[in-house]
């Protein structure tokens, strides 16, 4: 940044027609004419009509000053102006590494990753399985490392299990039905209290057995059961609220208020319930494993005889991604 400052000399200010050039901390004194000639031919570079892109890119000629003895001395450098398209196509990628950063910061968000990819692994091992077929059991055995993986990064969920037991977050939102909060802070909070320690339990279990001799095959028996129990309180808290936003809805096509107020509130319900609705069909995609889980060995959890079982828990995983990116905004505050 430069600023030119006439220099106080008296009244020979005028007369001598001298500026100080102050640039970057250093005064400099020049001739006013050799500046005003310098902005003039640079305006006129700037506004030069601009040719047409070849190749993808057009080069122009910048000028620029160097402060190199008393007097600056112009010298041109080429850049490079890359067509608009390309430019559009680098802020989408950049806006898709900001979403991703954002997504990936989330724990649960990762926690759905990863329940991704172990089942889409599972599929591939599952749809080439064959004898002798090395791809097949190195998808398998991703899989399983993959799916050891989510039992690591369910360990901050404790903490996040008491907040929503201390407050009802768990409801999203704020509803009229008493009923909502009751069950989201009291049977999905509360369940999952019961749930993560004999989940980390199942971890430990199975990665340092020496250090925590534990029965981890019991405790997984125990975790699916209170994962049922939150389950089952989702699928009664989804009705519940479709039932009170069913009833603004309607209260809605009566009520004093504008049609552009009216359509906003609308299709806000609207979204909602679709929200809901995907909601209430992960957790019955999840029930049914969840409920085999709690009497059965789990080891089985993902062979390749489990494809009903497994299947579900991929479109499972499908629909919370979806979920997550679609919806990410619906309920906050």
């Amino acid at each position: 940044r430069s600023h030119f400052v006439a220099s106080q000399k008296g009244k020979e200010c005028c007369t001598k027609s001298q500026l100080i050039l102050i640039f970057w901390g250093e005064t400099i004194e020049v001739n006013a004419n050799n500046i005003l000639n310098d902005i003039f031919a640079m305006s006129a570079l700037r506004h030069r009509k601009q040719q047409r892109f070849q190749n993808g890119f057009e080069s122009r000629e910048i000028t620029s000053f160097s402060t190199k003895g008393k007097v600056p001395q112009p010298k041109s450098r080429v850049v490079k102006i890359y067509p608009s398209a390309y430019l559009v196509t680098l802020r989408q990628f950049d806006s898709f590494l900001t979403s991703y950063c954002e997504y990936t910061s989330n724990t649960a968000a990762v926690n759905i990753g990863l329940k991704l990819l172990v089942y889409t692994l599972w599929l591939l091992a599952w749809a080439t399985d064959s004898p002798e077929n090395t791809f097949s059991s190195s998808m398998y055995v991703l899989s399983e490392e993959f799916y050891m993986m989510t039992f690591a990064i369910r360990f901050p969920g404790i903490l996040e299990a008491v907040e929503g037991f201390r407050t009802g977050s768990w409801a999203d939102g704020s509803w009229e039905d008493p009923r909502i909060v009751f069950i989201a802070k009291y049977f999905m909070a509360g369940s999952m209290l019961f749930y993560y320690p004999f989940d980390h339990m199942v971890y430990l279990g199975w990665t340092v057995p020496k250090l925590v001799p534990v029965d981890a095959q019991w405790c997984f028996s125990y975790s699916c059961r209170f994962w049922v129990v939150y389950l089952i309180a989702d699928l009664i808290v989804c009705r519940l609220k479709i039932l009170e936003l069913r009833k603004k809805k309607t209260v809605l096509q009566i009520c004093g208020i504008s049609e552009i107020k009216r359509e906003i509130e609308k299709q806000t319900i609207e979204c909602k319930l679709r929200y809901i609705r995907i909601q209430r069909l992960r957790s019955f995609c999840a029930l049914l494993p969840a409920i085999k889980w709690s009497f059965d060995n789990e080891k089985e959890a993902l062979s390749e005889e489990e494809v009903f079982v497994n299947g579900l828990m991929l479109i499972e995983a499908y629909m919370a991604l979806y979920q997550a990116t679609v919806f990410s905004e619906l309920f906050e505050d």
